[in-house]
């Protein structure tokens, strides 16, 4: 093999393994910028909690609301189950009397 060959593969290998580093390199710093950094993940995870813990509050008003409403819903039912039923006549009308 004469020297030039040696030289061809020499520079061969090193630039096979230059650009192998610089793909790794790049391959690093997207990962990098997709993770973020610690601060900003820190960041999210407490606007997190926060949004949960105003969820929970929201969640909590809401089940009382409805306990509420049961309660006026029961209650109407109530009054009118004691009330008796009394037919309605459309305006202009009589209802007939039962004989």
């Amino acid at each position: 093999m004469p020297d030039n060959m040696w030289v061809a593969y020499s520079w061969m290998a090193v630039s096979l393994g230059a650009l192998s580093g610089f793909w790794l390199y790049l391959h690093y710093r997207r990962a990098d910028r997709a993770l973020g950094s610690r601060e900003e993940v820190a960041r999210l995870e407490a606007t997190v909690q926060e949004l949960q813990a105003e969820l929970g509050g929201v969640a909590n008003e809401l089940h009382d609301r409805l306990e509420q409403l049961h309660e006026r819903v029961d209650f109407t039912e109530r009054l009118l189950a004691e009330r008796p039923a009394a037919p309605k006549a459309l305006p202009g009308h009589q209802i007939p009397t039962p004989v």
